[in-house]
């Protein structure tokens, strides 16, 4: 991955994108692998909205980890903050545990603690915004004494769970098609039909076009053929 060029595609129908982050965020499937529980913990669903899964990849560098788990973080709190995913915690200011209000997150939030279980405002992101209104809005609350942090943060799974359920899935890319392909061909000694090929691509991206897998199956083993041809009948025997 190439990260001198820092790019963010807002392809979330409007909703919160972090900035000057390495890609694209794209949800996982489901919070299925993060257990029944009615609440999960911060830490846990934060890596699998990072990761697809409830913990970091055992092989990637610290820095990418940092920027994946920050991005799928302001993501997550863009939600919250329209009330789509509802948080629980403890209030440093006052002890009190129970639901973080979502104007909590009307200003930029950040992950406070090491193993991801708190959360507070993030004040070097507030500092360098180019946003007035959030500006704004964070030196009101700092006025009234709103600004709070929290620990021992949970998630609620069924609002999450809808939260991800409703989101737009990202159109797998030409190139990621093509990596799926030339893995089929390594493995078919060299060669593949188009139909064996766009199989293979609409299983890895069901959302694909099964044309263009097709295209790009020739495009890459030079095949015409589309696939296996059925045995011609005998026109002639058959008017005879």
């Amino acid at each position: 991955m190439d990260n001198k060029d820092v790019v963010v595609q807002d392809w979330i129908c409007g909703h919160i994108t972090p900035r000057n982050l390495i890609e694209a965020w794209e949800p996982p499937a489901s919070v299925d692998t993060l257990g029944d529980a009615p609440r999960l913990p911060l830490m846990a669903v934060v890596r699998l909205l990072a990761f697809g899964e409830p913990d970091s990849p055992p092989d990637i560098e610290q820095l990418l980890e940092i920027l994946y788990r920050t991005q799928a973080a302001k993501v997550l709190f863009g939600a919250a903050s329209r009330g789509e995913v509802r948080f629980f915690g403890t209030c440093l200011k006052t002890g009190i545990r129970g639901l973080i209000p979502p104007e909590i997150f009307d200003v930029s939030n950040s992950l406070v603690n090491d193993d991801d279980t708190g959360i507070g405002p993030d004040l070097n992101d507030i500092a360098t915004s180019d946003d007035a209104a959030s500006y704004k809005r964070f030196r009101e609350l700092m006025k009234d004494d709103k600004i709070e942090r929290w620990r021992d943060v949970m998630v609620e799974r069924a609002s999450l769970g809808k939260w991800i359920g409703g989101l737009p899935k990202r159109k797998p890319s030409d190139d990621e098609a093509r990596a799926a392909i030339r893995v089929a061909i390594d493995q078919n000694d060299g060669f593949i039909g188009q139909e064996a090929g766009a199989i293979i691509v609409r299983e890895r991206y069901p959302g694909f076009n099964k044309k263009r897998a097709m295209a790009l199956v020739k495009e890459l083993t030079c095949n015409d053929i589309p696939g296996p041809k059925r045995r011609r009948k005998n026109r002639a025997a058959n008017r005879a």
